[in-house]
């Protein structure tokens, strides 16, 4: 226990270190106000950084659409200069109304469910004949 006693424990070390950095950063000249002041600048360098990349990334989606529109143009002059039929129109209507080809909830046309309403009726009615004619299981004791 006495030699507990004799030693001595730094406790504070990280304060004093941080002390030191501040004395030698006044020293120098530097204007800064510990690690705060620091982040702040990091942080108004990142945000406009930030604001910065999302206004390249607005004028880039507006440059390709710009472009997607330009080759389905050039695309429907090809195909009119070539004789053939031209996509373009259909494309056009494609992209306009782009929202109602998804299917969200798995709803078919009309007439496809009347066929699969029919297939399975008749899976259930050969199902159901299947089932009769077998035997009954008696369970054996």
């Amino acid at each position: 226990m006495a030699a507990l006693a004799q030693e001595n424990i730094w406790f504070n070390k990280a304060q004093c270190d941080d002390a030191e950095r501040m004395y030698f950063e006044k020293l120098s000249g530097a204007k800064v106000d510990g690690l705060v002041a620091q982040s702040g600048e990091v942080d108004m360098a990142l945000a406009s950084k930030l604001s910065a990349l999302e206004l390249e990334n607005k004028q880039l989606k507006k440059v390709t659409e710009d472009l997607k529109g330009l080759i389905l143009k050039l695309e429907s002059r090809v195909a009119t200069l070539e004789g053939g039929k031209a996509p373009a129109p259909a494309a056009k209507e494609e992209a306009k109304d782009d929202d109602d080809d998804v299917d969200l909830f798995g709803s078919d046309d009309e007439e496809e469910d009347a066929e699969k309403a029919r297939i399975t009726a008749e899976r259930l009615k050969a199902y159901a004949e299947k089932k009769s004619k077998k035997p009954a299981v008696i369970a054996k004791t």
